[in-house]
């Protein structure tokens, strides 16, 4: 057990050491589901209307209610929509149709002493720039305004197409390092022979899989840090059911992945072949997989998606990272991706060879 431990040790830094100098995959790894990060991130930071829309809610009985909501549009700031309930503001307010919530108290009066403060609802990356537009209406309307105690805040989320994308970049980068930073460096090195001293160690096809996935659950881990981390303090990105559920998911949809991967890489005839293989799998897997789209509600394209490993990567990412709505409870996603995992590591292990053409 211990030599076979070192074993495995040793074989992990050799396979560390030929990733690092594969640059091809440091970048499908690394720098691709970043680029889209950043490319998704500022469309969904820059996108603005020239006026803010802004719904003003609260009592319809307040006097000052209508006429403070005219005073806004009159004053050039908002475009008030006045009337609506609450519930429905926050879903227009959820849905990006407005971008603020004004909501008046009962009784509130302009230049009057009021107990309770006006509320601005907005998104977080919003509510700074809602605030100071409240606060600077607020002191033409009333020059006695002071310093803006009489407004309160309050941040919520809202759905976005980014909102949807983000927890599927994850599994973007997760699935570049399974099939394009696993497959392809195993289908250079059989074509090479650069493994066949390997066959003369004691060394078994499980323990070099072992390795393979044991050095790419460390990169995931590196992958994860640094998306999760721009999602936090750049778009503003918060981690709804806390970092146990996106560890989980992160582990399993991983382990799937590369094992995809490395049984692609086995059963492949020849390096060609293979390569067709996993640029296949890749087109199919990006853009049939939840991760760009949804797909869903499509009737001739809905039976594929569910064919999609990275359907219930996606999809678990969605409710472990946000919380949101999904196409399956997460047990049902974990059951799939469990068993893709082992049938996939089967293949893998069985498969396994040091060349072309060999067994």
């Amino acid at each position: 057990m211990y030599y076979e431990l070192k074993r495995a040790l040793a074989l992990t830094d050799l396979n560390f050491r030929q990733f690092m100098r594969d640059r091809l995959a440091a970048f499908f790894t690394i720098i691709f589901p970043l680029m889209f990060l950043a490319s998704f991130g500022a469309t969904n930071l820059l996108q603005s209307d020239s006026k803010m829309h802004v719904a003003v809610v609260g009592d319809p009985n307040a006097s000052d209610s209508s006429p403070f909501a005219g005073g806004l549009t009159a004053e050039g700031v908002f475009i008030a929509d006045r009337g609506s309930s609450k519930q429905r503001a926050m879903q227009d307010l959820r849905d990006k149709r407005i971008v603020a919530i004004l909501e008046v108290p009962n009784g509130w009066r302009v230049n009057k002493g009021n107990d309770r403060a006006l509320t601005v609802i907005a998104p977080v990356q919003v509510l700074p720039m809602a605030r100071a537009a409240i606060d600077a209406t607020l002191r033409r309307l009333q020059p006695k305004f002071g310093n803006g105690d009489e407004v309160a805040t309050s941040p919520v989320s809202t759905n976005s197409n980014f909102t949807f994308i983000f927890p599927g970049l994850i599994t973007l980068a997760l699935l570049q390092l399974g099939l394009l930073a696993t497959s392809s460096p195993l289908l250079r090195a059989r074509e090479n022979r650069s493994l066949l001293h390997l066959s003369l160690t004691p060394i078994s096809g499980t323990s070099i899989f072992l390795a393979q996935l044991s050095l790419r659950m460390a990169v995931a881990a590196v992958q994860l840090g640094i998306i999760l981390f721009l999602g936090r303090s750049v778009f503003h990105v918060s981690l709804v059911n806390g970092w146990g559920s996106v560890l989980l998911v992160a582990f399993i949809s991983t382990a799937m992945l590369v094992a995809i991967g490395y049984a692609i890489a086995g059963l492949a005839k020849t390096q060609e072949a293979g390569m067709a293989i996993v640029m296949a799998a890749n087109f199919l897997m990006l853009f049939l997989g939840d991760i760009f789209f949804d797909f869903s509600g499509v009737p001739f394209l809905a039976p594929l998606m569910k064919l999609m490993p990275t359907t219930y990567s996606a999809d678990a990412f969605r409710q472990a990272v946000l919380g949101g709505s999904a196409l399956f409870p997460m047990g049902v996603d974990v059951v799939v991706m469990l068993s893709i995992t082992f049938v996939a590591a089967v293949v893998a292990v069985k498969t396994f060879r040091y060349e072309m053409g060999t067994s």
